[in-house]
């Protein structure tokens, strides 16, 4: 009986670390969305396996399963072998922040710039991640700060300037990433970055950058400066910081828009008085976008008499022809209709295109109260496009009779 159960206890030994190993196993595979009853249904399958050694690898780095990474590297599992994904477990345990894990793979030889096949490394990794105490520990292994990624063609500090964690962009500076560095594909910068970020820290983000040595006048490829960025951010605080550094207000982009344009184009008033403060023209050059334009477009009051008390002309037509008497009527801004006939502008001005003027398209749009505004401030009725139409026949054929009866009776 005794020598039965010596003879047995050897299989029951090996039957518990065979099922400790498939418990270990169905666990890895439940991570990776996988359940054991698809394992086992793929199970003879010729010349199939589910997930391989490197890939339980992998879900082993990601689950920060130190001994599921040791029951691998044992079975000779190459440390800077790549997942399907492109990943090595270096980089799938820096995104999950697994110190531990991290400890072991570079004690057991793993690079810590191994990146994947589009140059994503552990550090950029944990650096999109936010993971801060990561990033400091593989840069003390000896991390890049300078790689750049492929796709994007982007520095882990251009990535940091995108995060909420000044203290990741602190410690990247710290080990030597350049802050001027360009790339994104359009030739933008951390700073940039940081500027059109949305996060809660970004202001402390471009304050770091500023401090180390982050150029406020490095324009894109297409001309886009820091200060443009700044201002298409919407952020009042941003836009002072880099107008404290000097920057060019006048900067002007490959299709004509200024820091004021962007500025105007918000709607917001505040923006456009600093940058009339300090220096920018309220009458661009004749290839540049109008200021006025923008701000009647956003429908700015404010914005509009501000422009125009520093020489914006009220009768300048965008780049389409439309003056900003026609763009009013258009958004249906009675204040700034009212603004800009107030202000000098021509109720008779016309699209240099098509000769269309805003009493036309005031009749056209069924604006009654808006062609009886321009009446009276000197709009004339007789008055007919390059087609021929008067601003009678276009409110007739857009089915508008009561104006055009008001403006026949005009002419």
């Amino acid at each position: 009986m005794r020598a039965e159960r010596k003879a047995a206890i050897p299989g029951l030994l090996k039957m518990r670390r065979h099922n400790r190993l498939a418990t270990l196993l169905a666990a890895l595979l439940l991570c990776a969305g996988l359940s054991p009853s698809a394992a086992a249904q793929e199970k003879h399958a010729p010349q199939t396996r589910l997930l391989d050694d490197v890939e339980m690898f992998m879900i082993g780095a990601q689950a920060n399963r130190i001994d599921v990474i040791l029951h691998f590297l044992k079975k000779g599992v190459d440390p800077n072998a790549r997942g399907k994904n492109g990943y090595t477990a270096l980089i799938a345990a820096a995104g999950k922040g697994s110190l531990d894990v991290i400890e072991l793979l570079l004690v057991r030889g793993a690079d810590v710039n191994r990146a994947s096949e589009e140059g994503w490394s552990a550090l950029m990794e944990a650096v999109y991640r936010e993971q801060a105490k990561t990033v400091e520990r593989l840069l003390r292994a000896g991390a890049d700060a300078g790689a750049r990624e492929r796709r994007n063609d982007r520095t882990a500090l251009m990535i940091a300037a995108k995060t909420d964690e000044p203290d990741i962009v602190a410690a990247l500076i710290a080990k030597g990433a350049d802050p001027n560095a360009a790339g994104d594909k359009r030739g933008l910068t951390a700073l940039h970055l940081a500027l059109a970020n949305d996060a809660l820290k970004s202001v402390q983000i471009v304050t770091e950058l500023l401090v180390a040595g982050a150029d406020a006048g490095k324009a894109a490829k297409d001309g886009f400066t820091p200060l443009m960025a700044a201002v298409a951010s919407g952020t009042v605080d941003k836009m002072s910081l880099i107008l404290s550094e000097k920057a060019k207000v006048e900067a002007v982009t490959g299709d004509g828009r200024t820091a004021l344009v962007l500025a105007s184009g918000n709607g917001s008033s505040e923006m456009v008085r600093r940058l009339l403060a300090a220096g920018a023209h309220a009458a661009p050059p004749p290839d540049s976008r109008t200021p006025l334009a923008a701000a009647i477009r956003a429908g700015s009051a404010d914005a509009a008499r501000m422009l125009i008390d520093a020489g914006a002309d009220p009768d300048r037509p965008d780049k389409g022809g439309r003056t900003p008497l026609t763009l009013a009527v258009l958004g249906s801004h009675d204040d700034l209709l009212r603004l800009l006939l107030d202000r000098g502008a021509e109720p008779n001005g016309r699209n240099p295109q098509d000769g269309t003027t805003p009493l036309m398209w005031a009749a056209n749009t069924g604006r009654k109260s808006f062609v009886e505004l321009l009446i009276e401030r000197g709009a004339n009725a007789a008055l007919a496009a390059k087609d021929g139409w008067t601003a009678g026949q276009a409110a007739r054929m857009a089915g508008h009779d009561n104006i055009a009866r008001i403006l026949e009776r005009r002419i």
